[in-house]
């Protein structure tokens, strides 16, 4: 899960251009942006994927072209807990 503040318009675009690009994305079984509840632009970006190592392959390729994502700059470096968790399944 990454998580993001940012006004609509620019996380539905953004999104639509992160979707496009993860669709070809090996391991991953799914994407999905979730808008909060509460007032202040939250959002959260649901990656569900294969396994780790699919992820970890991802992650990687991505640091090496220095993370492109258009909805980086939206991410929400705010939280003490960080922009980004990972969850597994139990």
């Amino acid at each position: 899960m990454v998580h993001y503040r940012g006004p609509a318009e620019a996380m539905e675009s953004g999104y639509a251009e992160t979707a496009r690009r993860l669709s070809v994305t090996p391991g991953l079984r799914g994407a999905e942006l979730l808008r909060g509840t509460t007032p202040g632009d939250r959002w959260v970006l649901l990656m569900r994927w294969s396994d780790m190592d699919a992820f970890r392959t991802w992650e990687d390729d991505l640091r090496r072209r220095g993370h492109p994502s258009p909805l980086r700059p939206y991410q929400d470096r705010t939280r003490p807990e960080g922009h980004y968790e990972i969850l597994v399944e139990t």
